[in-house]
């Protein structure tokens, strides 16, 4: 007997975005793509891609 999952995780995503401050989301992506760059930038060619 298969039991139907109780929480739809598309759903609940979906309402977990929509209902978040931008302020909460743009901290962690501003973390993120300043990562990103400096890892660009401290790579051994210098970044010049």
């Amino acid at each position: 007997m298969t039991v139907a999952p109780s929480i739809d995780p598309a759903r609940l995503l979906e309402e977990a975005i929509t209902q978040t401050s931008p302020d909460l989301i743009r901290h962690p992506l501003g973390t993120v793509v300043n990562t990103l760059m400096s890892a660009d930038a401290t790579a051994p060619d210098g970044g010049s891609n």
